[in-house]
């Protein structure tokens, strides 16, 4: 009969692989939509107003082979606040400045079940993961001109600290010593491509509408939101 430290050892080896690769490397390669713009927001100089992203996260995996099931659930959201640059060169080209605030929630569940046979009882381990995140500071937007009155905002990247919390249970014929539960500190890294906005004719200098962005994987949606304008003086 295997001890129970054997099977969390499996368990964990087979986890915590995947499940880092995904933490470390959340951020998305850049790409460009074609948007209608509307309305009108205020600035301070170059680029003024708000950008907000949003993305969800479904995913779910049966492994028939190892006997496990997988379930992940993440949400996040950015508030870019865009304050402009007042000292920015003159033209539509550039990088406003301001500040952010995002958060971001995951949550993993794994379970492994082995079936009883003649040398052991059912036996079932599941493993629990968190991961809450929330940060905010300074950053900044490049805005440039595509030309056609099209205007490219973004890429974004920013980073902020979370916790990665792992709890462990076992039922059933699992004998011997558990793995402990553990919880650390990470760095979470969210990134959003860059969109490609057109400008309403009949209000020159605002870019302001959303869109659906584009996802790297099943079961994701990403969404930005942005209400802009550039100060007359600035043009």
């Amino acid at each position: 009969m295997l001890s129970e430290s054997v099977w969390w050892a499996a368990l964990g080896w087979a986890l915590q692989g995947p499940v880092e690769m995904l933490l470390r490397s959340n951020i998305y390669f850049s790409k460009q939509l074609n948007i209608p713009v509307k309305d009108w927001d205020s600035c301070d100089g170059g680029w003024g107003g708000t950008i907000t992203y949003e993305r969800t996260w479904h995913w779910v995996h049966n492994d028939p082979v190892h006997n496990m099931t997988e379930a992940r659930n993440q949400t996040s959201r950015e508030v870019i606040s865009l304050r402009g640059d007042p000292n920015g060169v003159t033209g539509w080209n550039g990088k406003s400045h301001g500040t952010f605030a995002a958060n971001f929630d995951g949550k993993y569940l794994g379970v492994n079940r082995w079936p009883a046979n003649r040398f052991s009882g059912a036996c079932t381990l599941t493993a629990e993961e968190s991961t809450p995140a929330a940060g905010g500071g300074e950053t900044g937007v490049q805005i440039s001109s595509q030309g056609d009155s099209k205007y490219l905002i973004g890429p974004t990247s920013v980073t902020f600290p979370g916790t990665d919390t792992w709890r462990r249970t076992s039922s059933g014929d699992c004998k011997g010593k558990a793995l402990p539960n553990t919880s650390s500190p990470l760095s979470y890294a969210m990134a959003f491509p860059g969109v490609t906005v057109q400008e309403d004719p009949n209000q020159p200098g605002v870019l302001s509408g959303s869109a659906s962005l584009p996802g790297n994987m099943p079961g994701e949606a990403r969404t930005a939101t942005w209400n802009l304008t550039q100060c007359p003086g600035r043009r």
